[in-house]
């Protein structure tokens, strides 16, 4: 059985939508003795060439054209980055001759122009008692962290003795095997070296004076009282973390 013919109807919305041309960039040209030009799209996605490459200011004195007829687009981004250009002309609306600014976009000028950038002014070098007071503050708080330390640690230790079955002792000799008798080669290896280090450096330096018999007494109290705790702390806060 034959179909019955259908009927042409006229197509609508048949057209194929293209994509937007992007718009020209900003641009700024001198057009003559005090005359400039700006055209483009002067806005955040149009200015960054012309913000990387923005001619020389204009003199600070003398007349001033800007013709906007060329302008496509201009927001407040494009504001500011003219207002920068304009540098100690933009106080200096008044002598500006705004040629072929839509009146929207000419009010926007003048906001960015009326606008007070003035960067905030240096804080003062604080005076000798902010100083002193600043140090005495810093002081309490390190003070009030190592009495806070000192009291938990405190509380703890009575906190084990009021309970000893609380103290876990298998960690405590695991904890003292680790940091303290394995550790006992690598800090008596450090504190020969140290000591030979010493005796040498010792001798050379006392063979001027002919004191060359203190070179024992110089290991002696250098390694006993101050570089064997010392290197010893060291060792074991590296080996605990």
């Amino acid at each position: 059985m034959a179909e019955p013919p259908v009927a042409d109807l006229p197509l609508a919305n048949t057209h194929v939508a293209r994509p937007l041309a992007p718009a020209a960039g900003a641009s700024l040209q001198p057009q003559g003795p005090g005359v400039w030009l700006l055209a483009g799209a002067w806005h955040l996605q149009g200015i960054g060439r012309l913000a990387r490459q923005l001619p020389p200011a204009p003199p600070s004195t003398g007349p001033l054209l800007l013709d906007g007829s060329g302008l496509s687009a201009f927001d407040s981004t494009g504001a500011w980055l003219l207002r920068q250009w304009l540098g100690a002309r933009a106080g200096q609306a008044a002598q500006t001759d705004w040629r072929g600014w839509a009146p929207a976009r000419q009010a926007l000028m003048q906001l960015a122009l009326a606008a007070d950038v003035a960067g905030a002014a240096a804080a003062p070098a604080p005076g000798p008692v902010h100083r002193l007071g600043a140090a005495t503050l810093r002081a309490g708080q390190q003070a009030q962290a190592l009495l806070a330390f000192v009291g938990e640690t405190a509380l703890a230790a009575a906190g084990v003795l009021a309970h000893p079955r609380r103290l876990r002792w298998r960690s405590v000799l695991h904890h003292v095997q680790i940091g303290g008798f394995d550790a006992l080669l690598i800090v008596g290896l450090m504190s020969f070296l140290l000591g030979v280090v010493v005796a040498y450096q010792g001798a050379d330096q006392l063979r001027n004076y002919g004191a060359n018999i203190f070179v024992v007494e110089l290991v002696g109290y250098a390694m006993l009282r101050e570089f064997a705790p010392l290197m010893t702390a060291i060792v074991i806060a590296g080996r605990s973390g």
